[in-house]
């Protein structure tokens, strides 16, 4: 997938802007590895920490707790 070199300028600008908020201890998006020790594919629309969160969110057993509730009973 090829993105238009100005939609990437603007792209890399917004992710610097992101990261120069973030503590100097935060993981950056550029830093990251898998769990196989390499890095599979270039961030080209989300980043890989965002990518991460739908696989978590949409995977089967996260989906067991859609209608559950956590109750403090103070019995």
């Amino acid at each position: 997938m090829e993105i238009p070199h100005s939609i990437a300028d603007r792209m890399a600008r917004r992710t610097a802007d992101r990261e120069s908020l973030l503590s100097p201890r935060a993981t950056r998006n550029a830093d990251y590895l898998r769990r196989s020790g390499h890095k599979p594919e270039e961030p080209v629309i989300r980043p890989p920490f965002s990518r991460d969160a739908d696989r978590i969110v949409h995977s089967k057993a996260y989906s067991r707790y859609i209608d559950k509730t956590q109750r403090a009973d103070s019995q």
